[in-house]
């Protein structure tokens, strides 16, 4: 037997004693005994719970492993008790089944090659808080730090994947950072062969459904793919679509889509080269928009970018095109264009980006709207920022129910995945005005930091025009107005974000308002807003104010306070721009410090309360005329009898001064200390005002003042030092003036019986000194002959008073 028969009988030989061995391994081996290990490495490493159903291994003719029944918990919480039981920790991830089988001779050449990749029902939770905390970071972070290796003989490992095959995946995502809640599901994935340069079709069937945001969507694609690893050292990864057909359809709020497209002739992705690759880019999506009431409208947009080829610093590309349009009632359309792309990997830009807009309303009161929107744009893929600089926008807007509007404005803005910036100026109507700031989206809430500033910003030349009278239509509580409707107040809007807004304007014009020099900054905190300062000019005086808003947890809960105090104020211009009244002239000063809540406005009125005071000069009472009033006393003291007359807009009573304060509580005001003064008469009084009913109770406590010669006439001399009440009742449109001449009619009839004997009597001791009664006045006697006169002409009269009235 020669040497190399012996040694190929040996060899046979010892091949058959493997053979054998491992056929026993197989017949004996029970890969489920050593679960166990597992599930204590998973315990001890990550405090996690670790379930297997059952395990199988076969390993010839390849190396095969089948799981089934899969679980594995969220990392276990302490028990809160040393004696209490720990609670069961909340599963993280269940699969049914898998298999993943590799060929023994190709591993033995240091290449992985997989017949196949099975996965099916696999399911799992993925939570992340506000802080970036995840139910992930245990397990992505590693036991131990990883130890270079090196493959042997210095050669890489080479994948080579069979197949994949995936059904029923889905993930439960919570991410309070990225603010997104739902459920993704992949229905079926399948693909070829996979291995390093060689193209494998692809096809998988996906869908998705959110809570926040609300969204729906279902995709389907078709494509090939190839993907190359590169080598252990230097790992990359290349990304390679053909001709892929991606059909999908959404669902976000009012928007649906159904049946759109996304088509690419070439994709070429290695980011460690930074390396992007685009032919022949074609989006187009068609859809509707529905509206609550109304047919749905038809949507379609179309996207084309024929190339672009980005190598490192190097960017090249044709410009993109697409355009847009809506149907319907409210019917859109549009065009977006650009010029040649520039740029590099990291810093993409795309000039003279443009956009063409057009909407339109159909009705009576139909609408037009046409402008175009140009921008450089600079987009920081790696960063997710993008830049819009030399922003122009330009519009115009036509309503026969507006006024027509036209808005020019240039700038620039830029946004980051938390953040929006902008600086802008421009004209509105012809009005100028310029405004920077920034929106903060990271926190629990929006954050909005703004300014604005107009030279002139006239409201009425913006907003729709309003019927003639409508400012004062409302007004009345006995006339139709007051039969409407409560109107609702609902102040929850103001949770929805935290600012800080700063406004300033030379003039603002709100018909019938005119504010000048205004300057405001406005606080929002969790639904807490403050006005403060607010400063102003206006009704010819200045006005320092601060208001506070409170939303409430409830519509019931709100509150608003109310801080201002207005200088050398035209107190008819205020009430005739606040409250439509033509009460009072004068010009002077107003307190006030009010609070006040509710959910609607009714309550806002029912819940007022706090003070209020005003002090006036040189002003009148419109509505009646007291001098003319007390004129026609001679038939007032005849009657004997009250009169009650309506307030009539063009008589007034003149005062010098007037002050008054209010105290304020649930709606009532109440005042104690009404004080006017005039060279005719004071006045003093107290009552009541209503603002709920909207109606008044006050009554007026009138003097005629010591002297009245020029003003009154001799008629009046019978109410001089007397007291004349005046009580004002009655709705704010039509208040009556009560006079209560009976309270005063035998005061007065003194009065005059007084005046009558002292003239006589004077008279009859001028007779007695040598003097007619009317050279009395004219003669000049001698100043102790005068006094002498007048002394017992006195002394005459107080004797005849006291016998007549019994004194």
């Amino acid at each position: 037997m020669t040497l190399t028969r012996k040694l190929l009988l040996a060899l046979a030989a010892l091949l058959l004693v493997l053979v054998a061995a491992l056929a026993w391994l197989v017949a004996t081996f029970d890969a489920n005994r050593y679960k166990g290990v597992a599930v204590d490495w998973m315990l001890a490493h990550h405090q996690r719970t670790l379930a297997i159903g059952d395990v199988q291994l076969r390993v010839f003719p390849r190396l095969q492993v089948e799981l089934r029944d899969v679980s594995l918990s969220e990392v276990m919480p302490p028990p809160q008790q040393p004696q209490q039981p720990q609670q069961p920790p909340q599963r993280f991830a269940t699969l049914a089944s898998a298999r993943l089988a590799v060929q023994w001779l190709p591993l033995l050449r240091q290449q992985l090659v997989v017949d196949e990749v099975q996965a099916q029902g696999l399911s799992m939770r993925y939570a992340r808080d506000a802080q970036g905390r995840s139910n992930l970071d245990d397990l992505l972070r590693p036991a131990a730090p990883p130890q270079p290796a090196e493959p042997p003989g210095g050669r890489a490992l080479r994948f080579d994947i069979g197949a994949i095959r995936l059904e029923q995946v889905s993930v439960d995502l919570d991410d309070r950072q990225a603010r997104l809640r739902g459920q993704a599901r992949l229905e079926r994935l399948t693909t070829g062969r996979l291995a390093p340069g060689q193209p494998t079709p692809v096809n998988l069937v996906a869908q998705a459904q959110f809570s926040e945001p609300a969204v729906q969507a279902q995709v389907e694609a078709a494509m090939r793919l190839r993907l190359d690893f590169g080598d252990a050292a230097q790992p990359t990864l290349q990304v390679l679509a053909e001709a892929p057909v991606i059909t999908f359809s959404l669902r976000a709020g009012a928007l649906q889509l159904q049946d759109s497209r996304l088509g690419l002739q070439r994709f070429d992705f290695q980011p460690a080269s930074q390396r992007l690759t685009l032919d022949q880019l074609a989006v187009q999506l068609q859809g509707a928009l529905h509206s609550p009431g109304q047919a749905p409208q038809p949507l379609k947009l179309a996207l084309n970018w024929p190339n672009l080829a980005v190598q490192g610093q190097q960017l090249q590309g044709s410009p993109l095109n697409g355009s847009f349009s809506l149907q319907g009632p409210a019917a859109l359309e549009g065009t977006l264009s650009s010029g040649a792309p520039s740029g590099s990997f990291e810093a993409l830009q795309v000039p003279a980006l443009q956009l063409a807009l057009g909407a339109a309303t159909q009705g009576a009161g139909a609408s037009r709207v046409r402008g175009t929107v140009r921008a450089d744009l600079t987009a920081r893929l790696p960063a997710s920022e993008f830049t819009l600089a030399h922003l122009a926008i330009d519009a115009t807007v036509q309503n026969p129910a507006l006024q027509p509007l036209k808005v020019s404005a240039r700038g620039q803005v830029s946004a980051a995945p938390t953040r929006v910036q902008w600086q802008l100026g421009g004209q509105m109507n012809a009005q100028a005005f310029d405004t920077d700031g920034q929106l903060a989206v990271g926190g629990p809430r929006p954050r909005l930091q703004a300014q604005a500033r107009f030279g002139e910003l006239d409201l009425d030349a913006l907003l729709p025009p309003r019927p003639a009278g409508s400012a004062s239509s409302s007004a009345g509580a006995g006339g139709p107005a007051a039969a409407t409707a409560d109107t609702p107040i609902d102040l929850s809007g103001l949770r929805a974000l935290d600012a800080q807004v700063k406004l300033q304007a030379g003039t603002l014009r709100y018909r019938p308002y005119v504010l000048k020099d205004l300057s405001a900054t406005a606080e929002l905190d969790n639904g807490r807003l403050q006005i403060a300062p607010l400063r102003l000019r206006t009704w010819d005086g200045t006005l320092d104010a601060r208001v506070t808003t409170h939303a409430g947890a409830a519509p019931a809960q709100q509150r608003v306070t109310v801080q201002a105090a207005a200088q050398d104020i035209l107190i008819q211009a205020l009430l005739q721009d606040v409250a439509q009244k033509d009460l009072l002239e004068g010009r002077g000063r107003l307190t006030l410090d009010l609070a006040t809540g509710g959910a609607s406005v009714d309550a806002f009125k029912r819940a007022l309360d706090g003070s209020a005071a005003l002090q006036l000069r040189d002003g009148a009472i419109k509505g009646i005329n007291l001098a003319q009033r007390l004129r026609e006393v001679k038939a007032a003291l005849s009657r004997k009898q009250d009169a009650v007359e309506a307030a009539q807009r063009s008589e007034k009573t003149d005062f010098s001064e007037l002050s008054a304060s209010f105290q304020i509580h649930d709606g009532v005001a109440e005042n104690r200390d009404l004080s006017l003064k005039s060279p005719f008469l004071r006045l003093g009084g107290e009552g009541r005002i209503d603002l709920p009913g909207s109606r008044l109770d006050y009554t007026a406590r009138t003097t005629l003042a010591s002297t009245s010669k020029g003003q009154g006439g001799a008629e009046l001399d019978a109410l001089k030092g007397l007291t004349v009440p005046v009580r004002l009742t009655g709705p704010f449109d039509a208040p009556a003036w009560h006079i209560r001449w009976s309270e005063v009619a035998v005061g007065a009839a003194g009065n005059l019986v007084k005046d009558q004997l002292q003239q006589k009597l004077e008279a009859k001791a001028a007779d007695k000194l040598g003097l007619r009664a009317s050279d009395a006045a004219s003669t000049p006697l001698k100043a102790q002959v005068r006094e002498a006169a007048k002394d017992r002409a006195r002394e005459a009269v107080k004797e005849r008073l006291k016998g007549l009235l019994g004194h």
